[in-house]
């Protein structure tokens, strides 16, 4: 679930030149992580990864009530969301009622960021807007026990993406928060991994020519 990488560089290129990902899947598995460490002093807690649940999609309710308890009874620090929160786009209020109603019984503290069936590639505003006042901002950033987690919008990064203000926005947050983030203690976790697939699949882009630009 995590690697462990050099020190972060506050140059955006050097910076997204040493990331590494996972891209996103079901409960606790394959989730969009990334983690960064050297030599870390053990730090003991656990987090659990959610991801992909598409509320909305037939059986994933079914499927999320089932696999709940399983996520409690890890009795994790907290709890990451990596995206794909509903399967129609946040624009459906019948799937964004179910979803809401779903997470609140995900214990806290529990941190969401979209993935592309949320928002889809990040070029319609309004998509953007539901999501922020829903689930709150699409990059957010928070430390625990010494680590700074840091998780990222990456559906905007794509080459599928038209909007790409959106893109430069969210370089633009990573480069201020960089600074700040400890020595060898950063962990990402998104939705759209940065590395080319071995497979040729259109709807899971990724967006490592993004950040080679920068």
């Amino acid at each position: 679930m995590s690697e462990k990488p050099p020190q972060i560089s506050t140059s955006r290129r050097r910076f997204l030149k040493s990331t590494l990902v996972g891209s996103g899947s079901i409960l606790t598995g394959l989730a969009a992580i990334d983690a960064f460490a050297k030599d870390p002093a053990p730090v003991d807690f656990k987090f659990v990864v959610i991801s992909d649940t598409h509320f909305g999609h037939p059986g994933d309710i079914k499927r999320f009530y089932r696999a709940l308890p399983f996520v409690k009874r890890e009795k994790a620090d907290f709890i990451l969301h990596t995206g794909d929160v509903v399967n129609d786009h946040v624009s459906n209020k019948g799937e964004l009622r179910a979803a809401k109603r779903a997470l609140r019984r995900v214990p806290k503290p529990f941190y969401v960021i979209p993935g592309n069936h949320d928002v889809g590639w990040s070029d319609d505003r309004h998509l953007l807007e539901i999501w922020s006042k829903t689930f709150g901002p699409t990059e957010i950033s928070f430390t625990h026990k010494g680590w700074t987690f840091v998780g990222l919008n990456t559906t905007a990064l794509t080459e599928r993406t038209k909007n790409k203000s959106e893109e430069d926005r969210i370089f633009a947050w990573l480069e201020i928060q960089a600074p700040a983030f400890p020595k060898g203690r950063t962990i990402f976790f998104y939705h759209m991994p940065n590395y080319k697939l071995p497979v040729n699949w259109s709807w899971l882009p990724d967006w490592s020519e993004s950040a080679k630009r920068r």
